[in-house]
C-alpha cells in the first residue's frame, strides 16, 4: 500500500514538472505570432486626388474713351490655354471692330466643381452696364464657362486699375459648398480713360495741369492785352 502511494506521489509530481516547462517558452501565455500579424479591417490612408488643372483667359481693354460702352469677358475651361485663348480672341473681334483681340491674356488655373467670377472696379470711375447672370458656375457636362460685362467709364483718368477676382468652391457629400482651399486667382488691369473730344480733351488737360494753364494760356493772354492796352495809353500820352 505504501508502495502504491509512493508510485502515486512520483506520477503527480512528474506531471507538475512536464507542465511547468511547457509555459517556460511563452511566460504570457500569448500567441507569439500577433505581434506580427496585420491587423484585420485596417487600410493604408489614401493621397487625395490632385485637382485638375485647367485655363483661363480674360479681355479687358486697356484704353478706353469716357462714356462709351466696353466689353470685358473671362472664360475659364478644361481646354489646353493656346486654345482658348484663341476662342476668347475670336469672340472678342466679333463682339465689335474696336475691340483689340491681342488683348487676350491667360493663364492655367486650378479647377473646382464650382467657380466664382467677380470684377472689381471704383464705382467713381466705372459703370456695370450688365452683369453675368450668374457670377458663380459649376461646369456639370460643359468644358468652359464664361462671364461677361459691358462697363463705361465715367471719368478722364491716366491709370485706373480694374481687378479680376477668381475663387473656387467644392461640393461635400452632404450638398453643401465649401472653399476650395486653393489660392485665389487675381487679374490687374491698368486702363487709361481719354475724353471723348476735341474740347473735351483740352478742358481735361488744363484741369489736370493748372501750372500749364497758367504759364501757357493765362500769362501770355494777360501779357498780350496788357501791352495793347500800354501801347493805346502812349499813343494818348504822346498827342498830349
Amino acid at each position: 500500500m505504501k508502495i502504491l502511494i509512493v508510485y502515486g506521489l512520483f506520477f503527480i509530481l512528474a506531471i507538475v514538472l512536464t507542465s511547468c516547462g511547457s509555459r517556460s517558452g511563452n511566460p504570457s501565455g500569448n500567441d507569439s505570432s500577433a505581434s506580427t500579424r496585420p491587423h484585420q479591417g485596417s487600410t493604408l490612408p489614401t493621397s487625395p486626388t490632385k485637382p485638375q488643372v485647367g485655363s483661363v483667359a480674360y479681355y479687358c481693354p486697356s484704353k478706353m474713351i469716357k462714356d462709351q460702352e466696353y466689353f470685358v469677358t473671362v472664360s475659364i475651361s478644361k481646354d489646353s490655354l493656346q486654345a482658348l485663348i484663341q476662342e476668347v480672341r475670336n469672340e472678342v473681334a466679333q463682339q465689335s471692330s474696336t475691340n483689340n483681340p491681342s488683348e487676350v491674356k491667360g493663364d492655367s488655373i486650378w479647377l473646382a466643381d464650382k467657380i466664382k467670377v467677380d470684377l472689381i472696379c471704383s464705382e467713381d470711375y466705372f459703370k456695370k452696364i450688365s452683369l453675368p447672370q450668374n457670377l458663380e458656375q459649376d461646369f456639370g457636362s460643359v468644358n468652359t464657362l464664361e462671364w461677361d460685362w459691358l462697363i463705361q467709364p465715367l471719368a478722364v483718368n491716366r491709370s485706373i486699375p480694374i481687378e479680376i477676382h477668381i475663387s473656387a468652391f467644392n461640393l461635400k457629400g452632404d450638398g453643401t459648398w465649401v472653399d476650395a482651399k486653393q489660392p485665389d486667382k487675381y487679374f490687374y488691369i491698368n486702363v487709361q480713360v481719354d475724353p471723348r473730344d476735341f474740347w473735351d480733351k483740352i478742358i481735361t488737360m488744363l484741369s489736370n495741369d493748372p501750372k500749364f494753364l497758367l504759364s501757357q494760356i493765362i500769362i501770355p493772354i494777360i501779357t498780350f492785352l496788357g501791352g495793347i492796352w500800354f501801347g493805346k495809353m502812349r499813343k494818348k500820352s504822346s498827342k498830349v
